[in-house]
């Protein structure tokens, strides 16, 4: 981001301040502590991102209005705050031609498209802005802090967030697994409760075996009830002739027990009719027909009692004729019964089965299906655990940082070189144990001085040339990392180097500032002086 032009009213107590910046150069800001050096690095970072490096709001709540309008190589941008409310509009910027974007609904989100183009604001930070204290930080940092600030440095924070999701898809994955594993499990144990099932009903339909055919049935059973029906009209008939007959024998019986009587009047010579004495030819003569109508009823009944043995016997026959052909139908209904019940049973079992099967192959399509769905995700898991052990710090992380960490001493001793000639930089990554847990940190060393005592055991001036080469290469590193170019931003950065430290740090801006604008703050004389600058400023404003 290259900046062009800024307009800043009631910041911090820059009030109609108006500045056009070269495109490359140094530009340098000078003045006492506390007349607001920093105000227009301050101004620029309000404009674009709405936040500035002390974290301070300005305008405060008051009724004070606060205007910062920023012109750059790709945009326009101007914020107002006034009554405790803030509000941003930008433009695209064509070569001085603005252009606006589309409409956006909320503040929120014209910010977000802007910092689609200008970027973030911490990356921009890390990489464009240094201050004194960013100077010694690395430096002075523990091996732990230093191996954090590296980090920050080169946003691989930004595998935090991508390791984060990584987990969380990661933990959703095995946890929808054991879903479907356990789906899976169900899904079997109903597969086999219905083969079981269905393996009973197959054994039932082989127990029933072959049925008889119940339209032979129903028509024995027919020809069985005409019989009966015929039979039972046979003995019908039959016990009437067996009553008749025995009427018959009855009547005789009553006719012979007649003449019998008349016989006993007759021997006392007396009429066996009115019982009047009669005479012995009479006597005789009657006598005579009595035992002539006795012998034709005697010859009779004997007739009569063979007709009724006969009949009876006939009768008896046909009753159990009878009795046979109602057990016949009797069994031939139960069986029939027994028939149209095993009947309706397989048809019952038969439906049954057909739906268990139906249930059955649903089940086992959803079981393939499942399986299939279980095998992708299993893929997926697989697949996120090797991206989310490519994430974690063991990671594409620590190759970054290792990577990063050559490039780092290598840039920080090309500067150093340039700063002094008697001093060089070895940065080494290690791995420690620290409380049980494996810590990862970057040592510092420095060769050629402090007596092989380490940083702190250098001269000030040595301390300070090895803070700005650090951080020169921690920028050159933060904008490989960030892809941020343009304008760079000092802040008091150099103020405490001697006469020899202030002539190779001009070197090195100039330098610096052949292709881009570079801001130099200081209240160091003979730094601002010796700095051959494009543009001077001097503060209060």
């Amino acid at each position: 981001m290259n900046i062009l032009h800024i307009e800043v009213t009631g910041f911090h107590g820059l009030n109609g301040f108006t500045l056009t910046f070269p495109k490359k150069g140094a530009v340098v800001i000078t003045g006492a502590n506390g007349t607001g050096k920093s105000t227009i690095i301050e101004a620029i970072c309000w404009a674009v991102w709405g936040k500035t490096l002390r974290g301070t709001i300005p305008g405060g709540d008051d009724e004070v209005a606060c205007e910062v309008g920023l012109t750059t190589d790709e945009v326009y941008i101007i914020r107002r705050r006034e009554n405790g409310r803030t509000q941003m509009g930008w433009k695209y910027n064509h070569d001085g031609t603005f252009e606006d974007p589309a409409e956006f609904p909320t503040m929120s989100a014209a910010q977000e498209a802007l910092e689609s183009i200008v970027g973030d604001f911490g990356l921009w930070v890390r990489s464009r802005v240094f201050s004194s204290s960013d100077a010694v930080y690395f430096s002075m940092a523990s091996d732990k802090e230093r191996k954090r600030l590296l980090e920050e440095v080169l946003g691989v924070d930004r595998f935090d967030s991508a390791h984060m999701l990584c987990r969380t898809d990661l933990n959703t994955g095995k946890g929808n697994l054991v879903k479907l594993e356990q789906g899976s499990e169900i899904l079997q144990e109903r597969i086999k409760s219905l083969k079981d099932r269905i393996s009973d009903y197959e054994k039932y339909e082989k127990n029933l075996g072959p049925t008889d055919d119940l339209k032979v049935l129903e028509d024995k059973l027919s020809k069985l009830e005409e019989q009966y029906k015929q039979a039972q009209s046979e003995v019908s008939e039959v016990s009437a002739e067996v009553r008749s007959c025995r009427k018959d024998v009855i009547t005789i019986e009553s006719k012979l027990s007649f003449e019998a009587e008349k016989v006993e009047n007759i021997k006392d010579a007396k009429c066996p009719t009115c019982f009047q004495d009669i005479r012995a030819e009479y006597r005789d003569n009657v006598r005579a027909v009595i035992d002539e109508t006795t012998a034709a009823l005697t010859a009779e009944h004997k007739t009569k009692r063979a007709s009724l043995s006969a009949l009876t016997v006939n009768l008896e026959e046909l009753t159990g004729d009878c009795d046979l052909l109602s057990e016949a139908s009797y069994h031939l209904d139960t069986k029939m019964r027994s028939v149209i019940q095993s009947t309706t049973f397989a048809k019952e079992a038969e439906s049954s089965k057909k739906q268990l099967l139906a249930s059955k192959a649903a089940h086992e399509e959803e079981a393939v299906s499942l399986g299939d769905e279980k095998s992708e995700l299993q893929d997926k898991v697989d697949v996120l655990g090797h991206v989310a052990t490519v994430l974690n710090t063991r990671g594409v992380r620590a190759q970054v940082v290792t990577n990063a960490l050559n490039g780092l001493q290598a840039s920080a001793n090309s500067w150093l070189s340039r700063l002094c000639t008697d001093l060089s930089i070895e940065l080494s990554g290690e791995t420690v144990q620290a409380s049980g847990k494996v810590v990862d940190t970057i040592s510092l060393h420095i060769h050629g001085g402090g007596g092989g005592n380490g940083y702190k055991a250098l001269s000030s001036g040595q301390r300070r040339r090895v803070d700005v080469a650090l951080m020169l290469g921690l920028g050159a590193i933060a904008e490989a990392a960030s892809g941020y170019s343009g304008a760079m931003m000092f802040d008091e950065v150099f103020d405490a180097l001697d006469s020899d430290g202030v002539a190779a740090i001009v070197d090195v801006l100039s330098e610096i500032s052949t292709d881009r604008l570079v801001f130099v703050v200081t209240h160091n004389d003979e730094l601002a002086n010796a700095i051959p600058a494009v543009l001077n400023i001097t503060t209060p404003f």
